[in-house]
């Protein structure tokens, strides 16, 4: 239930805010220092506060009542505030609170969050939403929100307050799906998944009809993407459907290859038709065929490629490999426009199971015939309906209907319709035109004929269409012969004319010469022709037998009992035959991945190196389902190795749910990470606590991905945000839970050593394949010895029990190959691909001049001599450092240089805004032994930025030494940097290499061959 919605603006008193809300007070704005008055002003922007410091807090508070009958338990509070600049919102947002108000007048806190955990949606606002795992009473409460004084002044525009029962559970809800027969074969039951390029308009249509003829035998679901109109949904004529319909977006190329992938997983059929040659649908079918090893069948209805003019050719996939960004840049990032659907025909002869709509069609690409079918049980002539729907309509007896119910476009011959009848001028014939024209100018072309009457009605529920088909006394259908689009096509309005015996003209196109040989339809060669029909159907000339051989043709060709009977015969075959996996998708998935930097699954499937099967044999493979152990408590803000991992993991078709725990953390060590964050503006960790709250609060997941962390207290009975904790000895208990709730693929466990508890838990929960990948040496890290000792004996038993070891560089798996019984396979760190950006951090805002940066944990590996010496020799240089001192106060002595700027640790998507900023980048290490058993990460992200880098020579950088400039002493590194900024002046700002230059070296590369090594140990 909402509580309180406010909208800030002059028309508010500025001392006592009222949101007008039932349920709400009046908004106050004071100072936790009672002495100091905060200044409060409106403004159009919205409510502008600010204190001196001695405020020490700006509070925002008002009294709510919760109006929520029966049972409060588990109840959501969500807050969502918006304001002009967020970023600066959220920065001074200390806390936000939920107080109960007591007899006395005390307001003890119901739940208190940190201001870093809100997160930013959709709209640019911030959002907090979790649920109370108490019941509140029936007490009166208060929200407040707590700033910090002392800053600029702040605005906030908006405020909105909800407490509701949670509509479903707190976790992800699991892909929707169908409940699917057990059993799949020949006359049984199947799982028929039939796929539209285009969900949001007319494409919909007929990947409906085979959908719907599909259901009356077999479980079926409508998947596509997303393209047209997205805020308006499902195509209008069919949002009223009872079949499943699932879609996601489209957009650019890679953003709509990367949503195909992530949709593609959360599918499960036993065949998929497949309706038009268009590259969007194509791709989702063929990633569909790899996941699932079923067969796939094309349905061809139109000529696509004619829909883009007589220029449009098909295109080679050899032509898509040598195709450059460059050129023609919009069509060839479009995966709707002509290019692509180019592509998409020069594919349609590597399917081999087709399914056509007319006899041309056959012709040319071969298949079996399924017309554009109509229900035969609801597409009946009926007098009383259409008695009834005419008189509602406002029509009279004298009133003669030529019906138009579809698309209105140019090429339909709408404007020649009207033209001959303002021609004939007879007040009788009347235009009726349902469906939105949504070309303005083609609208006002149609709406000028003083002569011809036309009646325009909005587009309707495909159910309503057979009651509206019986006001028609004609249907014309005039089509433009010089288009390529109708050599091919037979417009789906003829089959509903034929459905109630509807006289029909058209003009003479290949798809229905037949059908006018047979006087079933009247064929249109000139304007006269047209006139006369026009004529004959105004005065009724037509006798009543060819009504009845209308209705005949229908029940013979046209009807659901026969070409529904089509469509099963046409899934049986596809069934029988053996299911093959054509080399050109590869082909296509690796150049799709190379132009566009995404992570198509670049292998042949497995089931297709068992031999080609038929299809009821074929057995489903099961995805792998990662729970995975991080050893400290950061996943999430640094974008490590194991964060890019999570996140490339999660893109992979083969990947089901992944399950990620961050080390377990006693709450009283977590307290001090906050503590020590509040106190040091260069400790990171206050960005700990504030990852890890939202982790125990599981407000933290994304789809397919649930991220926890264990938090326990010294004995049973702490707690810690209003829950109780549990004791260490928990842990294995908890783990195994989150498991079995979420997990049903083969259970991979996935370790970063050394992970606490981890050999425990593989050890009591007997993973199907346990994986452990090595991201450094921590004992090379350890000065006490015995400490160093329970390192090497937790890294032996982590060891003893994998089934399959990566390592991050060579040395690193040299130095433990003695621990593994199993083959280390080395999978170095790799690149993202970004998008080129500009503007800069407000804290950057004032730099002028060359910008040299670095941004990474600030350890004993940074070379404090060498920064000490760089930075006093360039002083007209700004050296920005950006990263966490907690384990060193070393680096802190840089502070005393004028031209540096150590802005302590920053979230990983932060802080590339300020990489981005770098002119230069550096990495000033030392060599010595945690730095030679280290692949650094940073490197990476410079190269895929485009920044120029200069490096001390270091261990494990030889992937990247012909990218970046690698210095041997302190001269040396100067030199290198001097000459970096100089070709930086001439090269102007940096930009990202394309995707296909870094894919070699790409986190998706790496992901695919790590995630191929763990299906071979699985089938092993």
């Amino acid at each position: 239930m909402t509580l309180i919605v406010s909208n800030f603006d002059e028309e508010a008193a500025a001392e006592s805010i009222n949101p007008g809300a039932p349920f709400a007070g009046n908004w106050r704005v004071e100072s936790r220092n009672e002495e100091v008055v905060p200044s409060v002003a409106l403004y159009a922007e919205g409510l502008r506060f600010s204190a001196a410091a001695e405020a020490r807090d700006i509070l925002l508070s008002v009294p709510i009542s919760i109006p929520i009958e029966g049972d409060r338990a588990g109840l959501q509070f969500s807050l969502a505030i918006e304001s002009p600049n967020p970023d600066a919102l959220k920065a001074a947002l200390r806390s936000a609170a939920l107080l109960r108000v007591t007899g006395k007048g005390r307001q003890p806190p119901i739940i208190s969050l940190g201001g870093q955990l809100l997160r930013r949606d959709e709209q640019g606002g911030l959002r907090l939403a979790v649920t109370l795992a108490w019941p509140l009473g029936d007490s009166q409460y208060t929200v407040q929100l707590s700033f910090k004084a002392g800053g600029p002044p702040l605005t906030i525009s908006r405020v909105v307050v909800d407490v509701a029962r949670p509509a479903a559970p707190r976790l992800p809800p699991a892909p929707r799906r169908l409940t699917w027969p057990a059993n799949a074969g020949r006359g049984k039951q199947l799982r028929v998944a039939v796929v539209t390029w285009e969900v949001n308009d007319n494409p919909l249509g007929r990947a409906y009809v085979l959908a719907d003829m599909i259901s009356r035998r077999h479980g079926v679901e409508l998947l596509g993407s997303a393209f047209s109109r997205p805020t308006e949904g499902i195509w209008a004529p069919l949002r009223d459907t009872t079949l499943p319909i699932r879609s996601f977006p489209g957009g650019e190329m890679a953003e709509f290859l990367t949503a195909a992938a992530a949709f593609a997983r959360t599918v499960d059929c036993d065949i998929v038709h497949v309706s038009k040659p268009r590259f969007p649908g194509l791709i989702l079918a063929l990633l569909l065929v790899h996941r699932l090893g079923c067969p796939v069948i094309l349905d061809i209805d139109d000529h696509e490629l004619g829909f883009f003019g007589p220029e449009a050719r098909m295109i080679r996939l050899d032509e898509v490999e040598a195709h450059t960004e460059m050129e023609a840049r919009f069509d060839f990032t479009r995966p709707e426009k002509r290019f692509w659907t180019g592509v998409a025909e020069g594919l349609i002869a590597s399917f081999e199971n087709h399914t056509v709509a007319n006899a041309s069609l056959a012709d040319r690409f071969g298949g079996r015939l399924i017309r554009h079918a109509r229900d035969e049980v609801v597409f009946r002539p009926d007098p009383a309906a259409r008695a009834a729907i005419r008189q509602r309509l406002g029509l009279s007896e004298a009133d003669r209907v030529i019906l138009f119910a579809g698309t209105p476009r140019r090429h339909k011959g709408l404007e020649r319709l009207m033209a001959a009848m303002q021609a004939l001028a007879d007040p009788r014939l009347l235009l009726v035109v349902i469906g939105t024209v949504w070309d303005r100018g083609f609208l006002k072309e149609l709406s000028a004929y003083d002569q011809g009457r036309i009646r325009f009605l909005p587009d309707m529920p495909f159910s309503e269409l057979p009651e509206m088909l019986q006001i028609a006394d004609g249907v014309c259908l005039l089509q433009d012969q010089g288009s390529p689009i109708t050599v091919f096509q037979t417009p789906a309005k003829l089959s509903d004319a034929l459905s109630l015996g509807i006289p029909v003209a058209m003009t003479p196109v290949p798809t229905v010469t037949e059908l006018a040989t047979q006087g079933l339809i009247t064929l249109i060669h000139d304007e006269a022709g047209l006139q006369a029909w026009l004529h004959g159907i105004a005065e009724n000339e037509e006798a009543p037998a060819a009504h009845q051989r209308r209705l005949e043709l229908f029940d013979a060709e046209f009807s659901y009992a026969v070409n529904g009977a089509r469509a099963e015969r046409a899934l049986v075959r596809a069934l029988e035959a053996p299911v093959t996996w054509h080399a050109d998708w590869t082909r296509l998935f690796i150049t799709l991945n190379r132009h566009f930097g995404t992570d198509l699954p670049e292998a042949a499937p497995a089931w297709s190196q068992r031999g080609a099967l038929a299809a009821p044999v074929v057995r489903r493979v099961r995805p792998l389902d990662l729970v995975c152990f991080w050893k400290q408590n950061d996943t999430g803000i640094y974008g490590r190795r194991h964060d890019m991992l999570l996140k490339y993991l999660r893109q992979n078709e083969q990947v089901g749910t992944i399950i990620q725990f961050d080390a377990p953390v006693r709450i009283d060590h977590l307290r001090k990470h906050d503590q020590a964050g509040a106190s040091s503006p260069y400790h990171h960790g206050k960005l700990i606590a504030d990852a890890t709250a939202r982790r125990f609060l599981e407000i933290d997941d994304a789809p397919g991905l649930l991220r926890r962390t264990f938090v326990y207290g010294r004995e049973r009975g702490t707690s810690y945000l209003g829950r109780s904790l549990p004791a260490r000895e928990e842990y294995q208990d908890y783990v195994a839970e989150v498991i079995a709730r979420h997990c049903s693929g083969n259970v991979v466990g996935w370790a970063w050593p050394i992970a606490p508890l981890h050999s425990e838990i593989a050890d009591g929960l007997g993973f199907d394949l346990n994986v452990v990948d090595l991201v450094d040496d921590q004992r090379t890290m350890i000065g006490n010895p015995e400490r160093m000792l329970e390192a090497e004996e937790a890294y032996r038993r982590t060891l003893a029990g994998a089934d399959l070891v990566f390592a991050n560089c060579t040395p690193v798996s040299d130095a433990f190959a003695g621990f593994s019984q199993k083959p280390i396979h080395v999978v170095p760190n790799a690149c993202e691909f970004y998008a080129a950006s500009d503007g800069r951090p407000r804290d950057l805002e004032d730099v002028e001049g060359t910008v040299i940066g670095y941004a990474g944990n600030l350890r004993s590996r940074i070379d404090i001599e060498l920064m000490e010496e760089v930075v006093a020799r360039r002083p007209g240089w700004t050296f920005v450092v950006i990263g966490s001192a907690h384990d060193t106060t070393d680096v802190l002595r840089l502070r005393r240089h004028p031209n540096l700027r150590l802005l302590g640790p920053k979230p990983y998507e932060e802080a590339l805004k300020y990489m981005r900023c770098f002119d230069v980048a550096i990495m000033p290490h030392l060599r010595n032994s945690v730095s030679d058993r280290m692949n650094p990460l940073k490197l990476y992200v410079y190269v895929a930025l485009g920044i120029p880098v200069v490096s001390t020579d270091v261990s494990n950088i030889d992937e990247l030494r012909d990218r970046i400039a690698v210095a041997s002493d302190v001269e040396d590194f100067i030199a290198k940097l001097d000459s970096a900024v100089t070709r930086r002046g001439f090269t102007g700002p940096h930009r990202p290499p394309p995707p296909e230059e870094l894919w070699p070296i790409s986190w998706p590369q790496r992901v695919a061959s790590m995630v191929g090594l763990c299906r071979k140990a699985i089938m092993a």
